[in-house]
């Protein structure tokens, strides 16, 4: 369920402030895969919170650190689609929206649940569907996934969110959203509203967006 990013990009730049645990105590492992520029670790979410429904999800996180000697942060960029794996979509052309970012933040990108490296879901009979006959290969795909169906929403996305927060061992998270990214970013604002602060939403055209889509993720948090 691979899409491309946009040609008109909706920039949503955000910080949310919440308890964190000290930098020393992040339990990610970056390790080098294969990309020059990125590091890759993985992190292990429950599939339902509640504990209800058992299964744990694998989170592919990519990172790739500033080159500024003083970090002031971390910039997650999340994807559009939805369904698109942000790890692949972030690269050549379409990386250069946040490439100022590394000037003073680490940037991270990761496939949410069930997209891309973190658990793929694949409905072959629902992805060749028209937007008229999609009832019923939709039908079949949610009895092909079962009970763990109902643990792929934007609420399960803004808790793995704080799980990459808090493995990370900062205390905020800038977010980058691209399209229905800007959607994600929200949900996490919304689900965990300590201070939250939206510094710029940047619809942009191809021709004339790049400045403008540098400028936010060079400092997606105006403040100092």
């Amino acid at each position: 369920m691979r899409r491309r990013w946009p040609i008109v990009w909706l920039a949503l730049a955000l910080t949310a402030l919440c308890g964190a645990p000290a930098a020393q105590a992040a339990s990610l492992k970056f390790k080098q895969c294969g990309d020059v520029a990125f590091t890759c670790a993985r992190l292990s979410v429950p599939l339902d919170r509640a504990g209800v429904v058992p299964g744990r999800v694998s989170l592919l996180v990519k990172r790739r650190e500033t080159i500024a000697k003083r970090r002031r942060g971390v910039l997650v960029v999340l994807a559009g689609g939805p369904g698109q794996s942000a790890t692949e979509a972030l690269g050549g052309e379409s990386s250069r929206g946040v490439a100022a970012a590394l000037d003073s933040r680490d940037v991270i990108v990761y496939d949410q649940r069930g997209t891309g490296r973190s658990g793929l879901l694949r409905c072959p009979s629902l992805e060749r569907a028209g937007v008229f006959d999609f009832a019923r290969p939709a039908a079949e795909c949610a009895r092909k996934l079962g009970p763990r169906r109902g643990f792929y929403t934007s609420k399960d996305t803004a808790d793995d969110l704080e799980a990459i927060r808090k493995a990370l061992g900062v205390e905020k998270l800038s977010l980058f959203g691209v399209s229905y990214g800007t959607r994600t970013a929200q949900a996490y604002a919304l689900r965990y509203p300590t201070l939250p602060r939206c510094a710029a939403s940047c619809p942009t055209s191809a021709a004339g967006g790049s400045s403008r889509r540098a400028r936010a993720a060079r400092d997606p948090d105006p403040r100092p």
